[in-house]
């Protein structure tokens, strides 16, 4: 069972916030002395190379030890839908929304400490795309790379992300390659299919993007939650029949 649940937080099938939050570590006191000193001494010992970001918290040079700041008890407070939210207390002891978001959300009243500030590693690498690509719309975001909707001069297309040393299931078998997979099977697909066409390959420190032609259609998802469509469906096959 431990190595299900594993497998689920270092493989994306958890939400994309709780995605490679294997360890908590809760210091006892509020120094940064003292978190600085345990960040330290984690990173002596870890030698990870293989290890799928953390998108709402910060990563501490290229390592697979992330920080962020937050409560830690559950405690909640209520939304303008009266949904609760976690919260935690500000600088005058009042409940706020314990946001746990992407970009490492640290509240205005927190000082990040000098050690991470510093630490010209700090932030996440940033990636090029050498596409001549337009008007991108995020269609999908997961922890294994994004999906977008972008505009080519042939017209539409998706650009389809994999992070590279992310995500790895067993061996190589990271995000990056499932793109170049994905890629060498549209590839051999003989030519009188319908299919999507790979239109360029680009790889980056941390990534492998793949441009792709745009298919326009509807998703198996639309149709099966859609009663309009299941009916037609039904119909035709009670005609053919």
């Amino acid at each position: 069972m431990a190595c299900y649940a594993m497998l689920s937080l270092t493989t994306g099938a958890v939400p994309l916030v709780t995605t490679g939050k294997m360890i908590t570590i809760y210091p006892k006191q509020k120094s940064d002395i003292e978190l600085e000193t345990i960040v330290n001494e984690l990173y002596r010992t870890q030698n990870n190379k293989l290890f799928p970001p953390i998108f709402t918290d910060y990563q501490y040079k290229d390592s697979n030890i992330f920080l962020r700041y937050g409560s830690f008890i559950e405690q909640y407070v209520l939304d303008d839908k009266q949904e609760p939210l976690l919260a935690l207390f500000d600088e005058s002891n009042v409940l706020i929304p314990d946001k746990r978001v992407f970009g490492a959300h640290t509240p205005s009243f927190v000082k990040v400490p000098r050690f991470i500030i510093h630490d010209t590693n700090y932030f996440p690498k940033r990636t090029t795309m050498q596409f001549p690509l337009t008007q991108p719309r995020l269609l999908q975001r997961s922890a294994k790379g994004n999906i977008y909707k972008v505009l080519t001069p042939k017209g539409p297309a998706l650009l389809k992300q994999g992070y590279n040393g992310s995500l790895a299931v067993r061996g190589n078998d990271t995000a990056a390659n499932r793109v170049l997979n994905e890629a060498n099977i549209l590839h051999n697909i003989p030519d009188y299919v319908h299919k999507p066409r790979v239109l360029g390959i680009s790889t980056t420190s941390d990534s492998v993007f793949m441009l792709e032609s745009f298919m326009p259609g509807v998703s198996l998802e639309n149709i099966f939650t859609s009663s309009v469509l299941i009916k037609t469906m039904l119909d035709t096959m009670i005609i053919k029949i």
